[in-house]
């Protein structure tokens, strides 16, 4: 990669053929937060420093700083890496002037010091936000189109690293180099001034770029060796999205890998997919057991699990359409979804051809279903457009606002410290 360096506060640039295949690269899906130190995959260049250190940490316990340093994270490289999302979390300094490209640069972008967002695009430094603070944490994820030659760049003011909300700038796609690369290569952040990086990821993607349905897109975790719970809104739910074969199903492609499954538990009882290379690397949800992936239509409200096998833990990247709330506080809905910690978990109900029963307290489904529950734990669900939810009292569940259907995605609201093993085996 060769430009003028300046004061760059954030230049990421991606998929910069110079340097493809010089190293071993950090396969598809990854995420790296520096808990273990940099990595094998990243090198570095010029006179100043790379630092890993709990100061600098955003998430989990270590972050990187950078000063007058290129780092560089050799990632990707496969034939099948032509549709890629790229996420990080940046604490940026600002520059005062654009930095010279090189022409094979596929995007990049950096925060200028009157709080411009300038990204790369046609092979130009243009604005394409205003106002964005810095020094302070940001989250940016990238969706790149190697194939058509444009992408998308998307930004969270307020990033937490947990079902963080990341909004496009702009409402059309920018556009890469005509000497570009072919496929992802390389992430490339270079700052002469001290900046923090954090929580470093890819995945593969299978949505369009520049798609109006992806004006907003969900960044969630998944664990690899790990079972954990979600709920896909993607909002508009019809037969031409909501099947694995559609829509929703290229969504939910994304942070996993080759032999991982999902299950999904409605009233006909419980229907399990599992990853497959269809052909050149190209991943599908495949049948293991019940309805074909064209078949199964994902109705409002029902929730999954996701089985990881073993691998890299991920980040997966899905369309967003507006925050899930809980009335009457308006509570945003999210947090850790495979435990029962203090605070907002989410939860499957798994009986699959009925439901945990309603109308009364002390039921013996809801009670083995959250063990544990102390006075004031709630537990919400939602039917269509409408939340229901019970209440845990001194005589126990009060469960008089009706039955949670199998299959639907619940929130526990769980009010104790600790955490407690509810999660049921539901294979």
């Amino acid at each position: 990669m060769s430009y003028t360096r300046r004061c760059i506060g954030l230049a990421l640039a991606l998929g910069l053929a110079a340097l493809y295949g010089a190293y071993a690269a950090e396969t598809l899906p990854f995420v790296n937060g520096f808990e273990t130190g940099l990595g094998a995959n990243w090198t570095q260049s010029g006179d100043g420093t790379a630092t890993v250190s709990s100061a600098a940490a955003k998430v989990g316990g270590n972050g990187l700083s950078v000063s007058n340093k290129v780092v560089t994270l050799s990632a990707g490289g496969g034939s099948g890496d032509t549709n890629v999302w790229v996420h990080l979390m940046a604490k940026p300094a600002v520059s005062d002037d654009s930095p010279s490209m090189s022409g094979i640069t596929s995007a990049a972008f950096y925060l200028k010091n009157d709080k411009s967002l300038m990204a790369y695009t046609g092979g130009v430094w243009t604005a394409v936000q205003s106002n964005v603070p810095s020094n302070t944490w940001l989250g940016f994820v990238v969706h790149l189109n190697y194939i058509d030659g444009i992408w998308d760049l998307f930004v969270c003011q307020n990033p937490t690293g947990t079902n963080d909300v990341f909004a496009r700038v702009g409402t059309s796609p920018l556009y890469m180099g005509t000497a570009r690369s072919n496929r992802l290569s390389e992430v490339v952040v270079d700052s002469e001034i001290a900046m923090s990086l954090d929580v470093v990821g890819g995945s593969y993607g299978y949505t369009q770029v520049g798609a109006a349905e992806l004006d907003t897109v969900m960044v969630r975790s998944t664990h690899a060796g790990v079972a954990t719970n979600f709920v896909p809104n993607i909002g508009t739910h019809s037969n031409d999205v909501d099947t694995l074969y559609a829509r929703l199903g290229k969504n939910l492609l994304s942070g996993v890998q080759l032999n991982d499954e999902l299950m999904n538990i409605g009233t006909n009882g419980a229907s399990l997919y599992r990853v497959e290379n269809v052909g050149g690397g190209v991943l599908a949800w495949g049948t293991i057991q019940g309805a074909l992936p064209e078949n199964l239509h994902w109705t409002m409200g029902t929730g999954g699990t996701l089985v990881r096998g073993a691998g890299n833990n991920a980040l997966a990247f899905m369309e967003y359409d507006g925050a899930l709330q809980v009335p009457p506080a308006s509570q945003t809905v999210g947090g850790p979804d495979y435990g029962g910690v203090y605070g907002w978990n989410q939860v499957v109900n798994p009986e699959a051809n009925g439901t945990l029963e309603g109308g009364g307290h002390l039921t013996a489904d809801a009670e083995e279903m959250f063990p544990g529950a102390v006075l004031g734990d709630e537990v919400w669900w939602r039917d269509g457009n409408s939340f229901h939810h019970w209440v845990y009292l001194s005589t126990g569940w009060d469960t008089s606002q009706g039955s949670i259907p199998g299959g639907a995605m619940m929130w526990f609201r769980r009010r104790a410290d600790g955490t407690e093993d509810w999660v049921p085996n539901i294979r």
